[in-house]
């Protein structure tokens, strides 16, 4: 692992130190809740990332905190695993990010009670095409809508620096989740 890997990964993790450290809650409580899963496509914006493949699939897990960084909205942390949906090695990207979401008030037209929102985040993306893996700064946005009590519907945008292989992780993902 490279050093700057490594201080992102402290990063991220003292971000989230610092949402836990906030709350009076001494309780574990193991029941699945404030997580979502996510499943769906990844559309490359990257040249060099097309190369290794048009169209990735992706799963992922946001686990939402109960401490809110920034009022009027939600904070969670999204971990992601896009693959190649074509056969082959070294087509892999890990994004990593802290996230806030905010909803608009606007009411769904699929579910009543339903809330559209949209999202932004940092983290890092850790790419693994061509042969060799880094980690590069991450940004990634997007909207969404709920679908019914648990199911939601979003788009991403994602943006991040070039590797060391000149690859980077600009893509546009459709997504389908579930939250508990």
């Amino acid at each position: 692992m490279t050093k700057k890997f490594m201080a992102m990964a402290l990063a991220t993790i003292g971000i989230v130190g610092g949402a836990f450290a906030q709350s009076d809650d001494t309780s574990i409580d193991a029941t699945p809740s404030y997580l979502t899963f996510r499943g769906g496509l990844i559309f490359p914006l990257d040249d060099n990332l097309r190369e290794a493949s048009d169209l990735f699939g992706a799963i992922g897990l946001d686990y939402e905190f109960k401490t809110q960084l920034l009022r009027g909205s939600t904070t969670y942390f999204s971990a992601e695993w896009w693959f190649r949906a074509s056969n082959g090695d070294n087509g892999n990207v890990f994004p990593l990010a802290i996230n806030q979401r905010w909803y608009t008030g606007r009411q769904s037209p699929y579910y009543e009670g339903g809330r559209f929102y949209f999202f932004a985040g940092i983290g890092a993306a850790i790419i693994d095409v061509a042969g060799k893996s880094s980690a590069k700064w991450m940004l990634r946005g997007g909207i969404g809508t709920e679908l019914g009590p648990n199911v939601i519907a979003e788009g991403v945008l994602t943006w991040s620096d070039e590797s060391s292989t000149k690859v980077s992780a600009n893509s546009v993902g459709v997504y389908l989740g579930y939250k508990f």
